[in-house]
């Protein structure tokens, strides 16, 4: 295909040659006169004068424009003008997944917060009737906020769309991600997708595929015929469980899969993030999540930092280990953190500045949608199912209201509260951003270096939830150059809730989404270290931690 670079196709000035493959080129250009930067993806002139390429493309272009979700890259402009055809889209910097696996295996947390962002947008592309057929790693991009998109929607097929635009007894997708009725050439349906997102699970914690072999047709047999290999033999701290439900992911047989993304969603959330048992090896190359931390050199625990509103006390010995948080008779973060010099706080006020529950009040309506009438009522908040509360920054808004709703959520939604609180979190925390009622300044304000950002975010964040309090609840503290712990006295989602299980999904999804914002995603991940729900005392801690842990 003639390089198109240097020239110009419509409005659009064509930069640079970013790659492509048989069918279409993407380059970078520029949109003129509005000088946007876009990626734009031209189909290949000899396909032109196919007319069932041309076809396929533009249903690629309409697909695009059906969906919109912040895991999809959406498109801006489709042509075909000049003899040639070709669409526009955001120019994505971040790389893809498949240079982020090129590293080695990923830890849990950040496998699962990357099969979360593209289950979500997967689901919805489902709910749209479209099966998008080629769900591989080079087709995950990654936003520069950290966030995963997906993208090349080529081969996307619609419900009920006829399969003549594609070859007839021919296997369309990529070997190794394929289901084994795709290498097989039959039709297929959204549990194709499925069993990819089992392959990119698989993938992401072993530093491998399920299947391989010296050729596409090899890997193409194993598909169909092998047993499934078990990922926690390849990866000694995966649990057993993660093989389990991986069995059921990439069945040979799609009734035996779980039917939609939202199910294999909720039970990926189900599993526990290593195995139980102590003293495994860790697997060359991956990074385990919950190990605990090694002791820093004593330099280094000198020269550790604590925020919080007392002079800190000095510090001694060794960063605390990731507590068992089963009672809180047993190992506590919270008094760990004590003896680090981090002063304990008890919330005294009875109410919460307005504001901030008015904005909550507002996203959990557009989240939970002709649902909200019943959560607001199972909460006891019948007095906002059609109206917000006052949106002032006064102190009048009882504490307890974001406990029930909260709890109002689980009870609801069930197996899916935590995707639901989860996308509460978040959306309420971006639109709370973009208003900027919050102090904490912008992205562009930050002080440069990695640390020193994360501290700046991490203090002005507790700062602000302070405000929102009217009282000292909160307080922070850099254990190591890799991690920082944040605790939240007397969580407002937490009072009231007894629970068994980690439950402050609000809470992370807000510190996830702050991490977008100051565009430190791809550096730091976020963890419920010990949730207040389960030892009964309503303080929480989470652990900010580098990836390079």
């Amino acid at each position: 295909m003639k390089d198109l670079t240097g020239t110009r196709v419509g409005s659009y000035e064509i930069v640079e040659r970013l790659g492509g493959g048989g069918m279409a080129v993407v380059y970078r250009a520029v949109q003129q006169p509005l000088g946007r930067e876009v990626a734009l993806k031209a189909l290949s002139p000899e396909l032109f004068q196919d007319d069932g390429f041309v076809k396929r493309f533009e249903a690629e272009a309409k697909t695009l424009a059906k969906l919109d979700h912040p895991n999809i890259l959406p498109i801006y402009d489709f042509e075909l003008a000049e003899g040639m055809a070709y669409l526009t889209m955001p120019l994505i910097r971040g790389g893809t997944l498949r240079d982020i696996l090129n590293r080695g295996p990923l830890d849990t947390l950040s496998a699962w917060r990357y099969l979360r962002e593209i289950g979500d947008g997967l689901q919805h592309a489902h709910d749209a009737g479209i099966v998008h057929r080629d769900l591989k790693p080079t087709n995950v991009l990654i936003h520069s906020d950290g966030r995963a998109m997906l993208a090349d929607f080529g081969l996307a097929r619609g419900a009920g769309q006829p399969t003549h635009l594609t070859t007839v007894g021919l296997a369309i997708g990529t070997p190794g991600y394929m289901a084994p009725e795709q290498v097989m050439g039959h039709d297929v349906d959204r549990r194709a997708d499925i069993y990819a997102m089992g392959v990119l699970t698989f993938e992401m914690l072993t530093g491998r595929l399920p299947f391989i072999g010296a050729n596409r047709m090899e890997v193409a047999y194993a598909t169909v015929n092998a047993p499934i290999p078990s990922a926690a033999k390849l990866n000694a701290v995966l649990p057993d469980e993660l093989d389990v439900l991986l069995a059921k992911v990439l069945a040979k047989d799609p009734t035996q899969r779980p039917q939609s993304v939202k199910d294999l969603l909720g039970q990926m959330a189900k599993l526990p993030q290593r195995r139980a048992a102590t003293g495994v090896p860790v697997a060359a190359g991956a990074r385990a999540a919950t190990a605990p931390p090694s002791p820093p050199h004593p330099a280094e625990a000198a020269a550790t930092r604590m925020m919080v509103a007392a002079p800190p006390a000095p510090m001694h010995g060794s960063p605390p280990p990731t507590p068992s948080t089963g009672s809180s008779g047993g190992s506590s973060a919270i008094r760990t953190l004590q003896m680090m010099g981090v002063k304990p706080a008890r919330a005294r006020g009875r109410f919460i500045l307005n504001s901030h529950v008015a904005n909550l009040i507002h996203v959990a309506r557009d989240v939970t949608g002709v649902r909200w009438p019943e959560i607001a009522y199972t909460a006891g908040l019948a007095q906002y199912v059609d109206q917000d509360p006052p949106n002032d920054e006064q102190l009048a808004m009882p504490v307890e209201y974001l406990g029930r709703l909260n709890e109002a959520f689980e009870t609801i939604y069930g197996a899916e509260a935590e995707d639901m609180l989860r996308a509460w979190g978040r959306r309420a925390t971006e639109r709370w951003l973009a208003e900027g009622r919050h102090g904490m300044g912008g992205p562009r304000w930050l002080v440069p270096g990695r640390q020193r950002k994360l501290a700046g975010i991490v203090k002005s964040f507790s700062e602000a939830m302070d405000n929102v309090r009217g009282e000292h609840t909160h307080a922070w503290l850099q254990v190591d150059e890799f991690q920082f712990w944040l605790v939240n006295f007397s969580n407002i989602f937490a009072l009231g809730r007894i629970k068994t299980v980690k439950s402050c999904h609000v809470w992370v999804a807000t510190i996830e989404a702050i991490m977008r914002w100051a565009g430190l995603a791809n550096d730091w991940y976020v963890e419920e270290v010990e949730c207040g729900c389960v030892t009964g005392t309503f303080d929480c801690v989470f652990a900010i931690r580098s990836v390079e842990t």
